[in-house]
């Protein structure tokens, strides 16, 4: 994906949809674009913790560069694993709603609808709690707000049709979120322990 697709999905989405409908993305840079984005949020988390420590029963901790590796390498699988997982549930759905799709279209659906959620990332060179709950907040919305426009749009599906679709995507979605936070949260209790 190139920067000009990346500002065609903030700035006219819907163009930019009808635009990877026409050229679809193959199956390896949709895999490559998700391994890029993946990486922002660890990378910066570890940037973070390094730099400002963690705050930890109202004390700053700094923790070993190990321990920061491990939990970022843990963060970017959790992360990728939940973005496949979405792709394969809506490959699987896509038999009920319409035509049925292939893996690398469903893929595409699921790396570039995540790409804002994705880059939300970037909030932990400046870890404050409320600055990155809102960033998190304004690219989860954007996200759905993308997959419910993507979705007819990519998979060439009736506008009704995609809205159930999308609805039940983001459902999913927002349970593989809190599997991802789960994890990374059950990780980060076991190193700061």
């Amino acid at each position: 994906m190139s920067i000009s697709h990346l500002w065609g999905f903030y700035f006219n989405p819907r163009q930019q949809w009808h635009n990877l409908q026409q050229n679809h993305s193959s199956l390896v840079e949709s895999i490559s674009h998700l391994s890029l984005f993946s990486a922002i949020t660890p990378c910066c988390l570890a940037l973070s913790m390094w730099f400002f420590g963690i705050e930890w029963s109202e004390k700053t901790r700094f923790i070993q560069p190990l321990q920061i590796l491990g939990i970022a390498i843990c963060m970017y699988l959790s992360i990728v694993t939940a973005v496949i997982l979405l792709a394969f549930l809506a490959r699987a759905m896509t038999k009920d709603y319409g035509k049925p799709a292939n893996f690398d279209l469903a893929m595409e659906l699921a790396c570039y609808a995540v790409t804002p959620l994705l880059c939300t990332g970037f909030a932990w060179l400046f870890p404050e709690g409320w600055f990155l709950l809102l960033v998190g907040l304004l690219g989860l919305i954007y996200s759905i707000y993308l997959l419910f426009l993507g979705t007819p749009i990519l998979l060439e599906i009736p506008d009704e049709r995609g809205f159930m679709f999308s609805t039940t995507l983001v459902t999913v979605g927002l349970v593989l979120l809190a599997l991802v936070f789960f994890a990374n949260a059950f990780v980060w209790m076991w190193v700061l322990r």
